[in-house]
């Protein structure tokens, strides 16, 4: 789907419409020759399929935005109301009256006066609902389950009167219903339709507002229509029955005045102001000074931490979102834990914290998943079979006539061996597992006991002492880490499982909010902050993660051997982990470094499915690693690259419907005309009414 267009269609129907369906097979039995053998014998089965739509509600996040915006206050009334549903072809499960293309659900606006004399709001199961009552009309409703019955629904009893006044006829339900199809490779992560369809279900009535009058308060309310056919177009009141109940499957409220203006440019300026500096994630230096507001401005918070002897004290703290480019250190050896992790000033006498908590953090979230230690392990097996196979082919190779075994010269002949024949000792032969003919019983055991190596007794006159065999693991590890890259590259298949969630763990899935916000004022209500990633913290994290089972220093050799193929793989599938999802090609990387930012707004809240593109110093589009809501009102985003530009665009899908006099007109009451609108399907309206969309720009942080 291109970025820049929308697609619109009349309606898209579910692959069984709701009803009673039969299934229905035969069977023919034939010889060699293909004649039938069971001429006159009906050899069949049929089997009925209760297809059941009925709407009782919708479940969280159906909905993804409503207008005019629930509890706000605007000028709307050249706005015509409107709910996306993120289902396209939820409106089109149940055909209403037989007719495929009328909608289930429509959007009925009530003034606030109209409710409070005409509606009363009810909860109930749906076997109670479907009772009959006096003077109340009842949906009636055909071929529900069991289980139907049984669910609770919320719905409104309404007069037939005010039911007439509101309610659109089926000629017009089929044109206030409609799908647009949009991109969303640059929405958040909200299980949308994979072809980027939604539904889009318009009010007929459009809100008014009388000068002197004081706010207009109204009350949308989208409803399911099924088993109401015959009260439809005008005639509820011919039922004589006072009330009909129709139950509800979303509410909100709205005002309309005629001065405040609502948008989606409006919104994204109350989070920032485009003519200020971008805002960074860091706390406020305001009264502080020296080397604390140095820190500050670092992206670093104060915090309490309990030692292991009980006493208290303060670290310094800064998670992996940081405000400026962190310098990259090489270290000599990976964290073997979260105290050899510490960072202590001597200047200051305060330690830095911040690579302890992410190699716990690494470590617990990798405990929370069983499928990750599974693959963990199992990867460690297949190394040390390749360590074994290694140190096999190094004793029969050193174990010639004129070495005879002996610890002397063997450095130099590391020096010799090449990868062929590494190769030849890892490759099993003849199809089978490689004969470890250097070893007897005893001393492949005792490979498995260490440090026990010293008290195993070799036989006599054997070369292969307890200590020629530790020093010759000793140069095994040696050969291991400088052949890693050739070693590692038979894990290749192994690995890919192990770096598919480390790939997740590098794009902070499994972190929790406070660990990345580790201080409230660093994400205020109505904000945005921009970031860059610490590469070290998440590092750190990683050598967490893959500490778990560790408990010998072969398997320590083990990993820091294959750091590099990890680490390969986890930023390969970090590319294809968003790009999956909405099966695109994985982006290429354009920088090593990364950025992103934090939404806390109610921008996020009205337009979860907000589309949001990014751009280098050198207007080079960035891809979009990661993009998810993590609450109501927050958002994260990470971008491959440093972020110069950023856009923030209003959804396709819930662009705005205009109306004025030139598209539609408004009767006294409210309705729009569509008889007048010369339209004859829910797309050409859409077409007709649809506004431009909106975005803002913002300045982000280049490098």
């Amino acid at each position: 789907m291109d970025k820049e267009h929308v697609c619109l269609y009349n309606k898209v129907e579910p692959a069984l419409l709701a009803g009673i369906w039969t299934l229905e097979t035969q069977q023919k039995i034939t010889d060699a020759k293909g004649d039938i053998v069971n001429k006159g014998e009906d050899i069949s089965a049929s089997q009925k399929i209760i297809i059941d739509y009925t709407l009782t509600g919708l479940s969280q996040g159906t909905i993804v935005n409503r207008f005019p915006l629930p509890n706000s206050e605007g000028a709307y009334t050249t706005t015509v109301p409107h709910v996306i549903l993120k289902d396209a072809r939820l409106p089109w499960r149940t055909p209403i009256g037989g007719n495929r293309n009328t909608p289930c659900v429509a959007l009925l606006l009530f003034t606030r006066k109209e409710q409070e004399q005409n509606i009363e709001f009810y909860e109930a199961t749906m076997e109670e609902f479907c009772k009959k009552k006096d003077n109340i009309y009842t949906p009636k409703f055909h071929n529900l389950s069991a289980q139907s019955l049984q669910e609770h629904c919320r719905y409104m009893r309404i007069t037939t009167k005010l039911f007439d006044k509101v309610c659109p006829t089926k000629e017009e339900l089929s044109l206030l219903a409609h799908c647009r199809q949009v991109y969303i490779g640059d929405k958040a992560e909200l299980n949308l339709d994979p072809d980027g369809l939604f539904a889009v279900i318009l009010s007929l009535r459009v809100p008014q507002y009388q000068e002197g009058m004081g706010n207009a308060d109204y009350i949308a309310c989208l409803v399911s229509i099924e088993g109401m056919e015959e009260v439809l177009g005008g005639k509820a009141t011919e039922t004589k029955l006072e009330f009909i109940d129709v139950i509800v499957l979303d509410t909100y409220s709205f005002s309309v005045n005629g001065t405040a203006k609502n948008s989606f440019r409006l919104f994204c300026q109350k989070s920032i102001s485009e003519a200020l500096e971008p805002p960074m994630l860091a706390l406020s230096q305001a009264g502080i000074t020296g080397i604390a507001a140095k820190r500050l401005s670092e992206g670093y918070v104060p915090l309490l931490y309990h030692l292991r002897t009980g006493d208290e004290g303060m670290g310094w703290y800064r998670s992996p979102l940081t405000p400026l480019p962190v310098l990259q250190r090489v270290k000599e050896s990976p964290f073997e834990s979260s105290d050899s992790a510490l960072c202590y000033d001597k200047v200051t006498g305060v330690f830095d914290v911040s690579k302890a908590v992410a190699w716990e953090a690494g470590r617990i979230v990798a405990l929370q998943e069983p499928s990750f230690t599974q693959n963990l392990m199992h990867l460690r097996v297949r190394g040390q079979e390749l360590t074994d196979r290694i140190m096999a082919g190094m004793i029969n190779r050193m174990r010639s006539p004129d070495e005879k075994g002996l610890v002397d010269g063997w450095q130099k002949e590391l020096e010799k061996v090449s990868d062929e024949e590494i190769k030849s000792w890892l490759i099993p032969m003849n199809g089978g597992e490689q004969f470890f003919s250097a070893f007897t019983s005893e001393q492949l055991d005792m490979l498995t006991v260490i440090p026990s190596l010293d008290n195993v007794i070799t036989p006599e006159g054997s070369t292969l002492t307890a200590d020629v065999l530790e020093e010759m693991e000793h140069l095994c590890r040696v050969l291991m880490l400088r052949k890693a890259e050739l070693i590692s590259s038979l894990l290749d298949s192994e690995a890919q499982n192990t770096a598919r969630w480390l790939a997740k763990l590098w794009l902070l899935y499994p972190i929790s909010f406070d660990t990345l916000v580790p201080h409230k004022n660093l994400l205020p209500p109505e904000s945005i902050r921009f970031f860059f990633i610490d590469e070290s913290w998440l590092e750190a994290a990683y050598e967490g993660a893959v500490s778990l089972g560790m408990d010998s220093s072969r398997q320590s050799c083990f990993n820091r051997m294959i750091r590099k193929l990890l680490l390969r793989l986890t930023h390969k599938e970090m590319l294809n982990i968003r790009a999956s999802l909405y099966g695109e090609i994985a982006p290429q990387s354009k920088s090593d470094t990364r950025s992103g930012l934090l939404i806390r707004s109610s921008l996020v809240t009205y337009w979860p499915t907000l589309s949001i593109s990014a751009f280098n110093a050198q207007k080079q589009s960035l891809a979009i690693l990661r993009m998810e809501l993590l609450s109501e009102d927050i958002m994260i985003i990470l971008f491959d690259g440093v972020a110069e530009t950023i856009r923030c665009i209003e959804p396709k899908e819930c662009i705005q419907m205009e109306i004025d006099k030139t598209r539609c007109s408004v009767s006294t009451d409210g309705k729009m005309n569509l008889n007048a609108s010369k339209v004859k399907t829910s797309s050409e309206l859409a077409l007709k009414l649809m506004s431009a969309g909106d975005c803002a720009t913002f300045k982000g942080k280049g490098e």
